[in-house]
């Protein structure tokens, strides 16, 4: 497939290599221009993932040849629907972008004004919904600690009133209220790192889910390279058919020719052999007519 944008994962990569990549023609006239690069490597799975925007369109086999030149390993490239607006290309920009505040950024040329506006949308909607979803959980949490106290408060009112002469008691009362809160907020602190590690878990998952989707997508194209060299097989074996059918007729039109010719050559045969005997009996009449002018000639007067 033949197309302008790409997203790339692969390994055994650096910042150094994003720096120095290029892309060279097969016809060896300079380097395919890069418009816009954005990356991010995770230095200990040695791994990298590219966005790529080429000023032209190139080949995604060759791309994957070319990393693989550089040293690059394990290459897998993705390719993004032409008629989705740009969704498919910005979610995979996005991804990265999100990537690179864990791990190492790198970033070369500038970014089209259309895909960048989708894609800062798009991170300015996840934020706000993740500040709706913290002070979500954060008003939940506040209105279930203000409900437990009120239900102590009552408790100790409640007891306050009926045994005031249980002083002491009251006060361990009083204390053990006290003490709810710290428990409380540990379970708070549970539920918020409860919260961070889910968040974590989802990115591990959406990461795997997003290999095995280029995979998918890797095999696809593989499918539809094979599709197309076997439409160019029938079409070389069609045309193989025709000549050979023009071959087959050329071959019948020379075979009548010949055997033209070989019937001509006997006709001139024949003509020939006729005109020797039309010659040995001219010449046999001419004797005669001589022999007898000259027997003519010799008779006495």
């Amino acid at each position: 497939m033949k197309i302008a944008r790409f997203s790339v994962f692969c390994f055994n990569v650096t910042p150094e290599f994003a720096t120095g990549y290029k892309f060279p023609k097969s016809n060896g006239k300079g380097d395919f221009s890069i418009k816009y690069m954005e990356a991010v490597f995770n230095k200990e799975a040695g791994s990298g993932e590219f966005f790529l925007d080429f000023e032209e369109f190139v080949w995604e086999h060759k791309l994957v040849e070319s990393f693989q030149s550089h040293g690059a390993g394990q290459v897998t490239v993705v390719t993004f629907a032409h008629n989705d607006g740009g969704e498919s290309a910005s979610n995979a920009l996005l991804r990265i972008m999100t990537l690179q505040e864990k791990h190492t950024p790198f970033s070369r040329g500038t970014c089209p004004p259309a895909l960048l506006a989708k894609v800062q949308a798009k991170r300015a909607e996840a934020s706000r919904q993740q500040q709706a979803s913290s002070q979500e959980f954060d008003e939940k949490t506040a209105a279930a600690i203000k409900q437990s106290l009120e239900a102590q408060e009552l408790q100790l009112e409640k007891i306050n009133t009926g045994v005031q002469s249980q002083a002491g008691e009251l006060v361990d009362i009083k204390h053990g209220v006290c003490n709810v809160i710290p428990d409380y907020q540990n379970e708070i602190k549970t539920l918020k790192d409860a919260l961070v590690h889910k968040t974590a878990v989802c990115d591990t998952v959406e990461g795997k889910l997003g290999h095995k989707t280029r995979l998918i997508n890797q095999q696809d194209a593989y499918i539809a390279k094979l599709e197309e060299d076997a439409k160019v097989f029938i079409s070389e074996k069609q045309a193989w058919m025709r000549e050979k059918s023009e071959l087959v007729n050329k071959n019948s039109i020379l075979e009548d020719e010949l055997e033209k010719s070989r019937n001509f050559k006997s006709i001139l045969e024949k003509a020939c052999h006729f005109v020797d005997i039309a010659s040995q009996t001219a010449e046999i009449l001419s004797s005669t007519l001589a022999e007898e002018r000259a027997a003519k000639r010799a008779r006495p007067a």
